[in-house]
């Protein structure tokens, strides 16, 4: 009796002497065709436009570890998946993907890796709710 009394005692000590968990980043399972990883900020939580864009800010964390910022839009968030929104929108990317602003002109990302199509799930995912 007095052992689990212990181990419970040392087990929530445990908890309580952890470093906190910054609930607000999800790192997305897989790595990009360049061995990158993604992040999502759910502080920041996406949303749709009436025009049928989803808005999103990710992360994109290179090998080295450095963070890059990146606000993306995509038109393949639809009813919680990753499908084509049918609605006419203001830039139509005909592949799964999302478009960012980088340099005063629109990149467009196409979701071919593990780590892209996963952050795709994820925003379709929380902009649905």
């Amino acid at each position: 009796m007095l052992t689990k009394i212990f181990s419970g005692l040392l087990g929530l000590a445990l908890v309580l002497a952890s470093a906190p968990v910054d609930a607000r980043t999800i790192w997305i399972p897989g790595k990009t065709s360049n061995g990158e990883r993604l992040t999502m900020d759910t502080s920041l939580e996406p949303y749709n436009d009436p025009d049928g864009m989803t808005y999103f800010n990710y992360s994109v964390v290179d090998i080295k570890g450095n963070f890059r910022d990146n606000m993306a839009m995509t038109n393949w968030c639809y009813l919680g998946r990753v499908q084509r929104n049918p609605k006419p929108v203001r830039y139509n990317m005909t592949k799964p993907g999302w478009v960012i602003a980088f340099d005063n002109e629109f990149i467009e990302i196409t979701a071919d890796s593990k780590a892209s199509i996963n952050l795709l799930k994820a925003v379709c995912a929380v902009v649905n709710q």
